[in-house]
């Protein structure tokens, strides 16, 4: 009977431990599992606007991805931290991106371009400098191995100015550039966007160069230091999903930027400091690509990757970077959600 009763007991704590068991399982299969965050390297820049306006209008965490947006000041900045595994994905300015190429490093895909801003990026000067070559002589402020230096050592060459011997070339950083012109500290200004819009409208100043006007933007669509979308290697390869996920979002962001300018302003305003009217004139003034440009350009028949691997060496023979690289070697479009 001792037995029986010690039994009965052990079955009944058996059988009630089982409901718990059962109890927590079940409450653990109705718990939300976690969003994978993804870490996205950004700034002001109009080439991260997508990812901006699709955390702030919930397009990524509709597709079930949360995104953390850490800013950094420069490409180069942005670029170390994608090598060093800092962050999964990032926008940058492809000088970054060749810079980093030329060195052979493999950490990184390219994955595509999603912009063009050639009315957005310029060298601007009092109205009392009309051409391009009056400003023979002058202090020229320029953020050294940008895109913007790209283009004034290209613009000057065009029209018959050495960027060493002919004009004297300061290295600032944009947001310097403007008190700089303020104070006549120099006497022109390579920037963009926002800088490039706030030198533009300062009273008695106007635009002698676009972008549009770079060597290579007629012919590949390529400006002085293209926008391209980078991800880390070892992002992609481990979480295939969640980086198709960053990348879908990213694109249905652009397509409601396209949509809703106004309303997609309103999210970008507090970043770039520009004011509402000013932000929508500049969304409106960037060409976006979409999802589906992406293959055109970087596989089939790669069209952008070409302009890239001129722009390398364009970059080689005016001493900015060592040697030429064959961009379509970091190419990965398999990361994005194409069918």
């Amino acid at each position: 009977m001792k037995f029986k009763l010690i039994f009965a007991t052990l079955l009944a704590f058996m059988l009630i431990a089982g409901v718990l068991v059962g109890c927590e399982a079940e409450e653990a299969e109705e718990a939300p599992t976690a969003e994978p965050t993804v870490i996205y390297g950004g700034a002001a820049w109009l080439g991260h606007y997508p990812a901006i306006v699709g955390m702030e209008a919930g397009i990524f965490e509709d597709l079930g991805i949360r995104v953390s947006f850490q800013e950094f000041g420069t490409s180069a900045g942005r670029m170390g931290a994608l090598a060093a595994g800092q962050i999964d994905v990032c926008s940058t300015g492809s000088i970054g991106a060749l810079g980093l190429m030329a060195a052979d490093h493999r950490d990184f895909y390219a994955i595509g371009t999603q912009d063009s801003y050639a009315t957005l990026e310029g060298i601007v000067a009092p109205t009392d400098i009309e051409t391009v070559e009056d400003l023979a002589g002058k202090q020229i402020a320029v953020t050294f191995a940008s895109s913007a230096h790209n283009l004034v050592i290209d613009i000057l060459d065009q029209h018959g100015l050495d960027h060493d011997e002919d004009v004297e070339l300061i290295n600032m950083s944009v947001y310097d550039m403007i008190t700089a012109m303020e104070a006549d500290e120099v006497d022109a200004a390579v920037a963009w966007t926002p800088a490039f819009e706030q030198l533009r409208d300062m009273e008695g100043n106007h635009v002698l160069a676009h972008a549009s006007d770079f060597t290579f933007f007629e012919e590949y669509g390529v400006g002085p230091g293209p926008d391209l979308l980078v991800a880390s290697k070892k992002f992609v390869d481990e979480q295939p999903e969640v980086a198709e996920k960053f990348f879908q979002g990213f694109f249905e962001a652009i397509q409601f930027i396209e949509e809703n300018p106004d309303e997609a302003a309103e999210y970008l305003t507090v970043l770039t400091g520009l004011d509402h009217e000013t932000q929508v004139e500049t969304l409106e003034a960037i060409t976006w690509y979409s999802l589906e440009d992406q293959y055109e350009f970087m596989v089939e028949p790669g069209t952008f990757v070409e302009g890239m691997n001129m722009l390398a060496e364009f970059m080689v023979e005016h001493g900015i970077e060592d040697r030429p690289v064959n961009v379509e070697e970091w190419v990965n479009v398999d990361a994005l959600p194409l069918d």
